[in-house]
C-alpha cells in the first residue's frame, strides 16, 4: 500500500461516516504531519509498517497510546543482523525458551552500541553468539518494526530499526553460545519455521530475491 493510496482510503471513510471527534481529528492531523516529514513530500513510496500502524490506529485507540507509538518511533533501538550463508543455505537461530518471544527463529545479531557502526556491531555480535569472525558484506535490507505488546511491556522492547547484512565469508565453525539451537536451512525451510515476527518481512524479501541478491 502506498501513501497516496492510503490517504484516499482515509478520505473515503470520512465521506461514508459521521464527522470524527475533535480528538480523533487531532490524532489524524498529527499522523499526517508525521508522515509528511518522513516522506519528504514523496507520496509514492510504500508505507513502512510503523507508519501504517499509526494511520490505521488513529481511529481506534486513545491519543495517549498514539503518543506511545510516536515515542517508540523516536526511541527506536538499532539492531544489526546477519544473513550467514553456506552455499544455498542460511543459518537460522532459535531463541531460548526463557527469552522474550521464546523459541522463535531469527537471524543472529544484536543491538548496536554507542560509537559502533552497524557492521562493527554485527561482527561483534557474531563473535559473541557464534564464535566466528565474519566479513560483513553488503546491506541487504533495512526495516523499522514495532511490537505492539512491547509498547505496553517495556522489558520486551517496543520498536526497532533493523539493518540486515549478508555474511558470505567467515572464519571458524559456528558454535551455539546463546541460542536454543542453530540450524543450516534452505530458503523454503527457513520460510516454514516459526519466525520472529519482525524478521518475516526480510525473510520474504530474501526468498523472493535469493541469497545472491545485491
Amino acid at each position: 500500500m502506498y501513501l497516496c493510496e492510503f490517504s484516499v482510503s482515509l478520505c473515503s471513510s470520512f465521506s461514508r461516516s459521521s464527522p470524527p471527534s475533535l480528538a480523533s481529528s487531532f490524532e489524524i492531523q498529527a499522523s499526517f504531519a508525521y508522515l509528511k516529514v518522513r516522506c519528504k513530500i514523496n507520496h509514492f513510496r510504500p508505507l513502512h509498517f510503523a507508519e501504517r500502524l499509526i494511520l490505521q490506529r488513529a481511529f481506534t485507540f486513545p491519543f495517549s497510546e498514539f503518543l506511545d507509538v510516536q515515542r517508540a518511533l523516536i526511541e527506536m533501538k538499532e539492531v544489526a543482523v546477519g544473513i550467514v550463508t553456506r552455499g544455498d543455505q542460511v543459518l537460522a537461530c532459535q531463541r531460548r525458551s526463557s527469552a522474550v518471544y521464546p523459541l522463535k527463529w531469527e537471524f543472529p545479531g544484536g543491538k548496536i552500541e554507542k560509537q559502533e557502526t552497524p557492521p562493527q556491531a554485527l561482527a561483534r555480535e557474531l563473535r559473541e553468539e557464534l564464535d566466528i569472525e565474519a566479513a560483513v558484506g553488503e546491506e541487504f535490507y533495512r526495516q523499522e518494526w514495532i511490537y505492539p505488546d512491547g509498547l505496553a511491556a517495556p522489558e520486551k522492547d517496543g520498536a526497532f530499526r533493523v539493518f540486515y547484512y549478508f555474511i558470505h565469508s567467515f572464519t571458524g565453525i559456528p558454535l551455539n553460545r546463546v541460542f536454543e539451537q542453530i540450524r543450516w536451512v534452505s530458503l523454503p525451510e527457513l520460510q516454514a519455521l516459526d519466525l520472529l515476527e519482525g524478521n518475516r518481512e526480510a525473510v520474504a524479501f530474501l526468498v523472493k530475491h535469493g541469497i545472491q541478491a545485491r
